[in-house]
């Protein structure tokens, strides 16, 4: 069982889990986010895109490479469909 999330362990897990993706969105009033995040070599990325109210709305940025509180964040939300077998801490 893993009690802590400290950056070994966040790291552990990004590298058995290679191929791994997850989505989340978030939506507001005038405001849409969807964030696909995906593991890729022991690193995890983020693809957004959304829209505004603006004449200009729409965004869309892919692989974004994703910073390390955020990562524990996204591990913890996903923890139950990641491979986490062998590592504790």
């Amino acid at each position: 069982m893993i009690k802590r999330f400290t950056k070994e362990v966040v790291q552990k897990i990004l590298n058995q889990n290679n191929g791994f993706s997850g989505q989340t969105s978030y939506e507001g009033r005038n405001y849409r986010e969807y964030n696909n995040y995906k593991i890729k070599d022991g690193e995890m990325f983020v693809d957004k895109s959304g829209k505004t109210s603006w004449s200009d709305s729409r965004f869309s940025d892919h692989d974004i490479p994703v910073d390390s509180d955020s990562k524990r964040r996204i591990v913890k939300k996903f923890f139950n469909r990641l491979n986490t077998k062998g590592i504790e801490n």
